[in-house]
């Protein structure tokens, strides 16, 4: 299934594919090629098995206002 990035409780962007499927590691924070690292912080980072709907997103955004 694909990997959608949401943030601040709206889309972002699709990072990818079948990253569950395949085994494949995902960094968080960090560029694939491991030069390049995230400078913030993460308030509230979820991974869910299944597709969210955009109310469902909405109102898990919603919860931290």
């Amino acid at each position: 299934s694909d990997v959608n990035l949401y943030l601040n409780g709206t889309y972002d962007k699709k990072v990818g594919k079948n990253y569950v499927s395949t085994g494949a590691v995902i960094n968080i924070g960090k560029a694939h090629d491991g030069n390049k690292f995230y400078k913030g912080f993460l308030d509230d980072f979820r991974i869910y098995g299944r597709k969210l709907s955009n109310a469902e997103i909405q109102a898990l955004y919603n919860l931290g206002q």
